[in-house]
């Protein structure tokens, strides 16, 4: 019996022995994904930065040379802009209105 009992215990070493191998290589996998996953998000993110900054650079570059022609338009016609945010205060003063009634 007691040969039984030692042939058990070397079997359930053995086994423990591989899932702590096996576990082992799974947590490496699983460490190997992550890592991969977090250099993708990474590169994805500079990637959108980098369109970010691209656009608005390409946005300041289009607004300094039409900054002029602005500004004297603004000049000319200045009832015309005054107008404009008369307007734009009703349409916001009205939508305020409508979502204060609906809460």
């Amino acid at each position: 019996m007691p040969e039984i009992q030692r042939i058990g215990d070397k079997i359930a070493g053995s086994a423990q022995q591989v899932v702590d191998q096996e576990l082992k290589v799974v947590e490496g996998g699983v460490d190997n994904a992550i890592d991969s996953m977090k250099d993708a998000v990474h590169e994805l993110r500079n990637e959108a930065e980098d369109i970010i900054d691209r656009a608005f650079g390409r946005f300041k570059e289009l607004w300094q040379d039409q900054q002029p022609k602005v500004e004297k338009y603004i000049a000319s016609h200045p009832w015309l802009l005054l107008g404009g945010f008369l307007l734009v205060g009703y349409f916001i003063a009205g939508a305020r209105q409508r979502n204060s009634r609906t809460v």
